[in-house]
């Protein structure tokens, strides 16, 4: 038997006030349903709630007792300075004062604004991510550099109206997930225990032409989103984005996987052991280039299902041709003495041997000879890049 009332469901706008709350006790009559409400609230601009316009059910299910409100932040009415507030993570906001109670820790990149306002001063259109203004990983650090706790803000997973809110990009037909306004990648930003920015790091940040054709999502890329942005401390606990991510994803496991036994990591483009999990990535981006899902690939299930996104396609071609040449190369490199171990991309006898070593007729020889040039052209790029950020 099923106990009602006990479920709360939340009614909110754009800016994800909390307006009303109802329970899963639904009234029915023979000309109309209706669900018990338990409490409603309508605010002012920047957060106060409305005199005469607060309903409360009574009890421990009134609007006095339910803890979330304005933007959907916890209130806190057990403070020194007797107001309602609400908790936005990293600073605490007063709706009647319309202003943070302490200084925000980007002040320095805003100098057109106080550095306790609230949303740039636009309530009507506007939210504040907890404090922030972008979507990052926000971790703050120990007198002694150590970190202490991260907390996460993620744009993708935004609705619409929340991403506008936010000034962000939504996800469309072209663009696979929700980003924003500084762009795709993750920022990671640390912050001293007195608020003050300290330095800002990227994973995959896609700020030109060339890193944008070259990285896409929270995987794919010459990287991956990490637990402290040093380019080492992968982090597989994210849900992909789309399905070209979780492609990404599902070859960054079984690469660091493939590389546990036999020595450190020589780099993705020179360690033969992760030549198994390009091919399994060169045959999983064609069939989902045919339509088949994650399920059918046995991958994560991304965030983004359905149709495909104009981005998801373009990432899905790159990762293709990309990884198609890794893996021709690592495959010729595997099967030389040693299994290829004095061989490296920068060695222009060992590239010529890698050029010239084709089969068929003449014709299908000299175009083999003419694509394996720009595999190691691209190839070289590729390791280059990795040497100088770190892998």
């Amino acid at each position: 038997m099923q106990t009602l009332d006990f479920k709360h469901y939340e009614l909110t706008n754009h800016l994800g006030n909390v307006l009303s709350v109802v329970t899963d006790n639904i009234n029915i009559s023979p000309d109309s349903a209706f669900a018990k409400i338990v409490a409603a609230t309508d605010y002012y601009a920047f957060g106060s709630e409305m005199p005469g316009r607060t309903y409360s059910g009574g009890g421990e299910e009134g609007a006095g007792a339910y803890r979330y409100g304005f933007n959907g932040k916890e209130k806190d009415t057990e403070n020194t300075w007797g107001d309602t507030s609400y908790d936005y993570g990293f600073r605490i906001y007063n709706p009647r004062y319309g202003k943070f109670l302490s200084v925000d820790p980007l002040t320095k990149s805003y100098p057109m604004l106080t550095p306790y306002q609230f949303a740039s001063n636009r309530p009507i259109d506007g939210i504040d991510l907890d404090g922030l203004e972008y979507v990052r990983r926000v971790h703050i650090v120990a007198g002694n550099g150590a970190i202490i706790h991260t907390e996460d803000y993620v744009y993708y997973k935004m609705s619409e109206n929340e991403l506008a809110a936010h000034g962000g990009t939504p996800a469309g037909r072209y663009n696979a997930g929700g980003h924003g306004p500084r762009g795709e990648g993750v920022l990671h930003q640390f912050i001293n225990a007195s608020g003050e920015l300290l330095k800002e790091r990227w994973d995959l940040e896609r700020n030109s032409a060339v890193a944008s054709a070259q990285t896409h999502g929270l995987y794919s890329g010459g990287g991956s989103i990490t637990q402290q942005g040093n380019g080492f401390d992968y982090d597989f606990s994210w849900q992909p984005i789309d399905i070209a991510d979780a492609i990404a994803k599902a070859h960054d496991i079984e690469y660091s996987e493939a590389v546990k036994i036999g020595g450190p990591s020589q780099g993705y483009v020179e360690d033969v052991r992760t030549l198994q999990a390009d091919i399994k990535m060169v045959e999983r981006v064609n069939r989902a280039l045919k339509g088949e899902t994650a399920e059918k690939l046995g991958i994560e299930t991304p965030w983004r299902t359905g149709k495909m996104s104009g981005e998801t396609i373009a990432a899905l071609q790159g990762q293709k041709t990309f990884i198609g040449m890794l893996a021709l190369w690592k495959n010729w490199k595997s099967n030389q003495q040693n299994q290829g171990s004095n061989i490296t991309i920068f060695n222009d006898g060992d590239t010529q041997k890698f050029i010239n070593d084709v089969s068929g007729n003449k014709l299908q020889r000299e175009a083999e000879k003419i694509y394996r040039k720009g595999v190691v052209a691209i190839l070289r790029e590729a390791e280059r890049a990795r040497t100088k950020q770190g892998e």
